[in-house]
């Protein structure tokens, strides 16, 4: 009886998904790679979400056009419904690159978008025409000097048709299960071809985003792949500079002993050699960061914390930073502090009720399930790690007393949600001279006024750790990231809750505002648009 009053509401909820499904398909095999009007009005005053354009789509020609978009979809799967559509996309970027010639201005950026749960890749469907208009946006932000390519992964995320929203919600363990089994080979492998595709123009950019189910996806399909591409460059980086600089410290040994005619000295065979394993080693780091993204967005994930910090571990580890802007000192910097920027963002609205409360009630069953299966630890040390510190920069928190959590913690709740893993904060002003900080609702009173009317980061206080600054469209407030004092995240994976005034709730996320500060916070730097020019991945923990 006990049994069947369990089995029940499980077998009456698979009959309704089945009686008002979505069937699984794709819609976009006929036009892979479509035109976006990059000149379409602007969001209209006060709306929030972009509405679904009725226009018929038209083939891009990226010759022609300053935005196109294209499309791959997978199935149940992971499996591709049709290799045709990513050949597509891979032959408008490598036209792109070839339009672009060797200027770095006219490099493409390129965007890949996964979208969440309840939605496709279907030409109504709200995610799509939110997506052309961050292109459309993006674009214009490189003043339509640059190609600007999406595209967008469509899975079968809308499973039960709208016109039974009870239906709908009964979905998410669904379209949860799915989000976990598609990524594999097929995907990866079209995201590393996409990221390879790009950077052969040593310019040019691809960003991967992902929103809900669609990050907790991207987060599955990338982690491995990136972490082993990141490993792997560091390593031949530390390497090339370890050549390097053997070579250059025989080359002076080698002028001092013969007063400038070096040449004849009996290290100079050695010297070139180590030179030329020095170039080697260059080559291969260089290798192999081709196939990763330059950074990778997640919004309002749905993946617990569980899935993000076996990657920050890593990371932690490994005392990894990154510097895409090159070599950049303090002293360029000037107050912001450093030219370190994310490789990965995680970033949750304060009130997002679906990460906040849904999920956590989503995995209840399965929380249960591994409790009794002793499939948490009860410990799980932390790895910790904070570039800025002038000493004892790596650390670990192994008890409950130094702050740890335990391991099944994680499993319910996601990485943005969780003080231990947060890197920075985001601060609202809210006077002339006082910020408030979004997750707390703690005011820190500035010493000068000047720093918010004026929006400056550079202009903060240096012991609050602002890193950078942006005003909304439509408001005078001024808002800024900035480190979390005591933070043991300090890895180039960063993760945040941001105030409601960006993102309001679990799926408006393609509003002005959002995009707004999408763009400013992350398509560049403190110093100006965000380059792939030098990029430095710096790791110690060899």
């Amino acid at each position: 009886m006990k049994r069947l009053a369990f089995c029940l509401p499980i077998a009456l909820g698979l009959m309704a998904l089945s009686g008002c499904g979505v069937a699984m398909r794709s819609y976009r095999t006929a036009m892979p790679v479509v035109a976006v009007d990059a000149n379409s009005p602007p969001f209209e005053q006060g709306s929030k979400q972009a509405r679904p354009t009725q226009s018929s789509p038209t083939e891009c020609d990226i010759a022609k056009s300053g935005v196109c978009l294209g499309f791959v979809e997978v199935d149940d799967m992971g499996a591709m419904f049709d290799a045709g559509e990513l050949q597509a996309v891979l032959k408008t970027i490598e036209r792109a690159n070839m339009l672009a010639g060797q200027s770095p201005d006219a490099a493409p950026m390129v965007v890949c978008f996964v979208h969440g749960w309840n939605h496709n890749a279907s030409e109504t469907d709200s995610n799509v025409a939110g997506f052309k208009e961050m292109l459309e946006r993006l674009w214009s932000h490189y003043g339509g000097r640059r190609k600007v390519i999406g595209v967008y992964v469509g899975w079968r995320g809308l499973r039960v048709k709208r016109s039974w929203p009870l239906a709908m919600q009964l979905s998410f363990f669904d379209r949860e299960a799915a989000a976990v089994r598609i990524p594999g080979a097929s995907l990866s492998g079209a995201f590393a071809e996409i990221a390879l595709r790009t950077h052969e123009n040593p310019s040019a950019q691809v960003v991967f985003m992902g929103h809900s189910f669609g990050a907790l996806l991207l987060e599955r399909s990338l982690a491995p792949t990136m972490a082993s591409a990141l490993m792997q460059q560091t390593e031949f980086t530390a390497k090339e500079e370890e050549l390097a600089q053997r070579a250059r410290e025989l080359e002076a040994e080698a002028l001092s002993a013969s007063s400038g005619g070096y040449q004849a000295h009996p290290a100079q065979a050695e010297i070139e050699t180590l030179r030329t394993a020095a170039v080697a080693e260059e080559a291969a780091a260089e290798m192999a960061a081709a196939p990763r993204a330059d950074l990778v967005i997640f919004v309002n994930t749905a993946a617990a914390a569980s899935e993000s910090i076996q990657l920050m571990d890593q990371l932690s580890r490994s005392e990894l930073r990154y510097q895409p802007s090159g070599t950049v000192g303090r002293a360029e910097m000037g107050a912001v502090g450093n030219a370190d920027r994310p490789l990965f963002v995680s970033v949750t609205s304060t009130v997002d009720a679906v990460t906040k409360l849904a999920m956590p009630i989503g995995h209840g069953a399965q929380y249960f399930g591994l409790e009794a299966m002793g499939s948490f630890r009860d410990s799980y040390p932390l790895a910790c790690f904070d570039p800025d510190k002038d000493k004892d920069r790596s650390w670990s928190l192994a008890t409950a007393a130094d702050g740890a959590r335990r391991e099944r913690a994680y499993y319910m709740i996601t990485a943005p949600h969780m003080p231990v893993l947060q890197s920075h904060l985001m601060l609202k002003s809210v006077g002339p001279g006082a910020m408030r900080v979004s997750s707390t609702g703690e005011i820190l009173h500035m010493e000068s006024s000047g720093a918010i009317s004026k929006c400056a980061a550079e202009l903060f206080d240096k012991s609050l750790g602002v890193v950078s600054t942006f005003r909304l469209p439509e408001s005078e407030a001024c808002y800024a990231i900035a480190e979390r004092p005591g933070r043991c995240n300090g890895t180039p994976y960063w993760a945040m809750e941001v105030d409601p005034d960006v993102l309001y709730d679990h799926s408006d996320i393609f509003t002005a505002r959002f995009m707004s500060f999408l763009i400013d916070s992350f398509f560049q730097t403190p110093l100006g648009p965000l380059t792939r020019e030098n990029p430095l991945l710096m790791g110690s923990g060899r």
